[in-house]
This record gives C-alpha cells, sequence and structure tokens, in this order.
C-alpha cells in the first residue's frame, strides 16, 4: 500500500504542475498580483505546531510551483540546441524544459517568456532556481527584466502514525469529502473555508496542495487532523 499511495502523490504533484500552468496562463491578463523578483520578500513561514498525542507529525513542503515573466520574447531551439539539460519537444509541449540535477528543480519556458519552475521546496529555493535558469537565458543575449513572481501552487506531506479509516470518513462528512475508490483509491478532502484540497491514503499518507503559502498548510492540516485521529484504525 505504501508503494501505491506514494506512485498516487507523485501523480497528484503532477496534476497540480499541469493545472498551475494552465491557470497561470489564463490569468496572465488579471489583476496583478505578483511582485518584482528582486525585491519580493520572503514570507517567514511559521512552525507547524506538532499535534497533541503526535509531536512528530508535522507537514514538509515537498513542491513549491512559481512563475515569473523574464520580459523578452524567447527562441526556445535555440535555447534548447546551446544547452545541456534542456529538452524542447514542441510536437508534444510547445515550451522548453530544463532541468538542474543540484536543486531537484525544473523550469518549463514559453516563448511569451512566462517561466514556471516546479521542484522547489521553499519560496527562497523557487526564486534562486529562477535566478539560475534566466542566467542560462541571459547569456544568450536576451534582456531579462522580472516581473510579476508569484506563488501559484504549494504541496506538503505528511505520513500519519496511524491508518485511516476512509469509508467512515467519507459516511461521517460526504459534504467536505469524495471517495471512490475504484477510480481513485485515496479520499479527497476539502476543508470548509479553504482553498487547500487534502488527499488522504488508508495508510495514513496525507497530501496537502492547491496552497499559495505554508500557513495555509498548516491551518487545513490542524483542522482535519482530529478528523483523522477520530477515524485512525
Amino acid at each position: 500500500m505504501l508503494r501505491r499511495s506514494t506512485s498516487l502523490s507523485a501523480r497528484a504533484c503532477l496534476c497540480c504542475r499541469a493545472v498551475t500552468t494552465i491557470s497561470s496562463h489564463a490569468s496572465s491578463n488579471a489583476e496583478n498580483q505578483g511582485h518584482d523578483l528582486s525585491q519580493h520578500s520572503l514570507d517567514r513561514f511559521p512552525s507547524a505546531p506538532p499535534s497533541p498525542n503526535h509531536p512528530e507529525v508535522i507537514p514538509h513542503i515537498k513542491n513549491v510551483v512559481s512563475t515569473v515573466n523574464i520580459g523578452c520574447e524567447v527562441n526556445l531551439p535555440s535555447i534548447a540546441s546551446s544547452n545541456r539539460n534542456t529538452e524542447y519537444c514542441p510536437e508534444r509541449i510547445d515550451a522548453l524544459i530544463m532541468r538542474k540535477r543540484e536543486n531537484e528543480t525544473a523550469a518549463i519556458v514559453s516563448a511569451d517568456g512566462r517561466v514556471l519552475c516546479i521542484g522547489a521546496k521553499t519560496e527562497e529555493h523557487a526564486k534562486s532556481a529562477i535566478r539560475q535558469y534566466t542566467r542560462i537565458i541571459e547569456k544568450a543575449g536576451y534582456k531579462i527584466s522580472f516581473s510579476d513572481f508569484q506563488i501559484d501552487n504549494m504541496m506538503g506531506t505528511c505520513q500519519l502514525p496511524f491508518g485511516i479509516n476512509l469509508e467512515d470518513l467519507h459516511a461521517a462528512h460526504s459534504d467536505m469529502c469524495s471517495y471512490q475508490p475504484a477510480a481513485l483509491p485515496l479520499l479527497v478532502f476539502r476543508p470548509a473555508q479553504s482553498q487547500v484540497v487534502i488527499l488522504i491514503s488508508k495508510s495514513g499518507e496525507v497530501v496537502l496542495t492547491e496552497a499559495k503559502k505554508y500557513q495555509d498548510i498548516y491551518e487545513a492540516f490542524q483542522a482535519v487532523y482530529p478528523l483523522l485521529e477520530e477515524f485512525k484504525t
């Protein structure tokens, strides 16, 4: 079960990346909610208080998805042909994929100058990774001007020291969750008045996604934890 749930967590992460890519382009003409990359201050993530009965249980950030506009159009085939660790397959995705093994991140660069970074663990890590990727583009002769930096999605995970009875949890709180084990062996929980989506496995693995900051993950986890203890196995 652990191997199965881990695979599902990876799939959830990939789905969130795809949703983020679409939403970032869809909101490009919306009201500006971003900030200049060089001036954007790093939010002080609060330390999540441990649960009363299991002080070791806290959510850890696994993926921060961010976007930025570099202020210029980019010749994607040219960048791909002259740099290592890049991939450009327009028949599959009309964007350039850049990877950095040392910081475990990847960037998706579109021709219009929009850069999406995935795999970071903090906002500061995301900004640092974006600077490294855009420096490669800058060295190719492009004049970079950062704008509209924003966190599009933050995903956290934790492993509970007990399993969860998903059937009983769903039966008791069907207004806030969905569970279709034939299609997906995870319970999808949506806390009231929160944008965070929580995926829960029978083995006790919890994935929290669709957050914009760590505070969102912390509050959602604190809200759902009493229910998880109530339906533990």
